[in-house]
Order: structure tokens, then sequence, then C-alpha cells
């Protein structure tokens, strides 16, 4: 009588223990992510401080211009703010990865845009489609706050999170 649930007990128990093993690999890379990232990562900290130069910049140049170069100005103000929510998503869903023990929280599209992220970040090249993607995510995600030009103070950000 004992035998068959000791016998359960031991199969499930198994079972969780096969699952955490198998997972754990990637549960490693994304801590390992995680950790960078919270040691003063040169990669995108660089990238962040060169995003946030461009952006003063471009509103101290913007200033200066007539009004169809505002125009086109905007638009570049934009882009870079567009690239600080980028990053913002993109420690964000590392964050949520590594407490949540992997990339199996994510919706199909979540998961698209942390890879797509993290290649960027790793300074490889997307394909046009692949950017587009990328775009359309953070466009749907901050559309109010890029339009407004709301930047993300993304330094600031990452100091907090970290």
């Amino acid at each position: 009588m004992i035998a068959i649930p000791l016998a359960v007990v031991l199969s499930a128990s198994g079972g969780i223990i096969l699952g955490c093993a198998i997972r754990q690999p990637e549960i490693n890379r994304l801590k390992g992510q995680l950790r960078d990232l919270q040691q003063d990562n040169s990669k995108i900290k660089k990238l962040m401080i060169q995003q946030q130069d461009a952006l003063q910049k471009l509103i101290a140049e913007q200033a200066k211009l007539k009004f169809f170069e505002k125009k086109k100005m905007d638009a570049k103000i934009r882009g870079v703010i567009w690239n600080g929510y980028l990053y913002k998503e993109y420690v964000d869903l590392l964050g949520k990865a590594v407490h949540s023990g992997g990339n199996d929280c994510f919706s199909e599209a979540e998961k698209q845009t942390f890879e797509l992220a993290t290649r960027l970040v790793e300074g490889k090249k997307l394909t046009k489609e692949e950017s587009e993607a990328l775009q359309d995510y953070i466009l749907y995600k901050y559309r109010k706050k890029i339009i407004k030009k709301q930047d993300v103070g993304i330094l600031e950000y990452v100091r907090h999170v970290s």
C-alpha cells in the first residue's frame, strides 16, 4: 500500500528535479546577463550615455531651427527616445526572465523583442523585418510617450533597477 504513494512521490520529485536541471543552463545564462547589467555593463551603459547625449544635442539644435527643419528634428528626437524605451524594455524583460526562472512567462511578442534587443545590445545587425518588428512592439507599448517626446531617463532608470 505505501509503496505506490512512495513511488508516485519519488517520480514526481524526480520530474521536478529533472525539469529544473534541464532549465538550469537557460536560468544561468539569464542570471549572467542580469549580473553583467548590474555590474556596470559597459556596452549598455555606453549605448545609454550616447542616447542621452544625442537627445540633449538634438533638443538644443531644435531650438535654433525653422518650422520645416523642426519637423525633421522632431523625428530624430523621437527616434532617440524610442531607443531609450527599447533599452528600458530590454532591462524589464531581462529582470522578468531572471525572476521567473526563464523566458517561458513571456508572450510571443515579448520573446521576440527580448531576443532582438539582446542581439542589438551585443552589437549584432538585424534584418529589415526584425527591425520593423522591434519598432512596432516598442511603438505599440510606448507610443504616447514617444509622441509626446517624454524621455525615459534610461540612466536613472537602470540605476533604480540595479
